[in-house]
């Protein structure tokens, strides 16, 4: 049944690179990287692993850039407690490799070859790691099973799941033969926990809690001061809206008509290219003033942010938060960076995936909303309630952290000689 399971599991690959194929011929920019990324990736990987020295290595994987943030207070920890560790960081997607392939606190990083048998063999090889690490939710059965036959010690964190994942279906084999072959399974929350403990009494899984509530922690700790965002909001309240689609900035629209007199908007897209912006200013009719343009005269009541790394820092300005993507069934994006600051959350319907956001909804900090006239009635709701709630969605924000002790008690106890 697996051998069957595993042949299906490579024609997907394979299918899947073919359609990349195809869509990188018909322009798509994510596609032409994911396959550029890849080509040679031997002679490339090689010869950046010539130029490092000595020492011990750690493969660290993450999909994309929210798993590299998840991944990220590892990296950092790692990087104090063991200078002289070599990380090398991987990626799948292009939106995460495109933004951290400078990122100084690992020693290499570069795109996920695609996973079969010949690829993870010289992989490991040329990388040789002393542990594996992979976040939330990475499983490739090849590149599992050659760790695992090498022993190298490979452990999943910050894990999620959910009830509809294949590995609990009649039909999930060879995902439950994947979970076997990692050596701890840190999980999220006690429903991950619960799932997995039925699947499998034997599994090695334990509740590690979510890196990101370290990370946010971290970025919350260092203040870093916006002056076109204190400027802008003045002495107005402000509704800070993230990683938003059309969908949402219709929302947003409809609020901006509705709104009371003494509110601003503070609109980060999702995508910030050119065709988009005009976009959104067009369908704000004027009422907008892009971040790199704002001057201290500027008048209108939205302020467009026109580049990327700021937005997590940009919440602590805010009274009410707004986070994108849940109109989509992808859904939201990252509801932890406003709530570290104890500002309570709206968002799309599609939330049901994220632990973080259920935990939120369920502790009243955050609703989840419809449509426009559910988005006015919820606002106005956290509006009144903003001040109040600032000090419990923080206290409630500092007891979710310490995740990356986890994980780097498992690290020391796994790779004996990295701490010396």
């Amino acid at each position: 049944m697996i051998f069957v399971a595993t042949l299906l599991y490579r024609l997907a690959l394979n299918l899947y690179r073919t359609g990349v194929q195809v869509a990188a011929l018909l322009g798509n920019e994510k596609a032409r990287k994911w396959l550029s990324g890849r080509r040679h990736w031997q002679q490339s990987l090689q010869h950046a692993l010539d130029r490092l020295p000595k020492g011990p290595r750690i493969w660290l994987h993450a999909a994309s850039l929210g798993e590299f943030e998840q991944g990220r207070p590892v990296l950092e920890q790692l990087q104090k407690e063991a200078p002289d560790c070599q990380v090398i960081l991987t990626f799948f997607s292009p939106s995460g490799y495109e933004q951290q392939k400078h990122f100084q606190q690992a020693a290499i990083v570069a795109y996920l070859p695609l996973d079969n048998p010949a690829n993870a063999r010289r992989f490991l090889e040329m990388v040789q790691p002393q542990a594996a690490l992979f976040v939330k939710y990475e499983f490739w059965y090849f590149f599992l099973k050659t760790l695992q036959e090498r022993r190298i010690p490979t452990l999943l964190f910050s894990a999620a799941f959910r009830q509809e994942q294949p590995f609990f279906k009649w039909y999930g084999g060879l995902f439950r033969k994947m979970l076997s072959w990692y050596d701890a399974l840190q999980v999220q929350d006690r429903k991950s926990l619960f799932l997995l403990q039925q699947l499998s009494p034997a599994l090695p899984v334990v509740l590690g809690g979510d890196t990101r509530y370290d990370r946010v922690a971290a970025i919350a700790a260092r203040l870093k001061e916006i002056e076109t965002a204190a400027l802008f909001k003045g002495k107005s309240r402000l509704l800070v809206a993230g990683s938003t689609w059309p969908a949402d900035e219709a929302l947003l629209r409809y609020w901006l008509d509705q709104r009371p007199a003494d509110w601003k908007l503070i609109l980060a897209p999702h995508e910030i290219d050119a065709p988009h912006l005009a976009a959104i200013e067009k369908q704000f009719d004027g009422q907008t003033v892009r971040f790199s343009q704002f001057s201290p005269d500027s008048k209108q009541p939205v302020l467009i942010i026109d580049n990327i790394g700021l937005l997590s820092s940009l919440y602590r300005y805010g009274d009410v938060a707004f986070i994108g993507g849940g109109f989509a069934r992808s859904g939201i994006h990252n509801v932890l960076e406003p709530a570290v600051y104890g500002i309570p959350v709206l968002m799309g319907p599609h939330y049901r995936k994220f632990s973080e956001a259920v935990q939120l909804v369920e502790n009243g900090f955050a609703v989840p909303v419809e449509n426009k006239d559910a988005f006015l009635a919820a606002f106005t709701q956290l509006a009144g309630q903003s001040a109040a709630l600032k000090p419990e969605i923080k206290s409630f924000m500092a007891t979710q952290t310490g995740a990356t002790s986890l994980v780097m008690q498992w690290i020391r106890g796994k790779v004996k000689d990295l701490m010396q």
